[in-house]
């Protein structure tokens, strides 16, 4: 038996798609960047090409051709099938992909101290 989570993020897909993440406005918003940041942000799960061309905003095709050198690189994984579709995971125990979410450890906690250092307000969402 195959369980898909399809669309589990149904409630961020808006944000995702109209704001930058910190990741992205410091490497730019190009189709590879946005793919990469949305499996750092999101390396728990497995993912198909049409889940993460929805919730990142880039058309199936634009997601294929950046899916298809990702896989080159090891850096994602066809994790498993679920039907029809083929649904990838972070390469975790790839040394780059190691280092990409030191990076982005970095960067958020570079921008958290900032904010800190300006006193300006986190807002923090706690769970229910």
């Amino acid at each position: 038996m195959c369980v898909c989570m399809s669309g589990q993020f149904n409630v961020l897909e808006e944000s995702i798609k109209s704001k930058k993440t910190l990741f992205n406005k410091l490497f730019g918003n190009s189709p590879l960047i946005k793919v990469i940041d949305f499996f750092l942000d999101n390396r728990i799960f497995d993912y198909s090409k049409t889940d993460v061309a929805k919730h990142i905003g880039l058309s199936r095709m634009t997601v294929h051709k950046v899916f298809d050198s990702l896989s080159e690189l090891n850096i994602i994984l066809h994790n498993r099938t679920c039907g029809k579709a083929k649904l990838f995971i972070l390469n975790k125990k790839n040394p780059v992909v190691v280092k990409l979410i030191e990076l982005d450890r970095i960067i958020s906690r570079g921008y958290g101290e900032q904010l800190i250092k300006n006193k300006e307000k986190i807002l923090i969402i706690k769970p229910n």
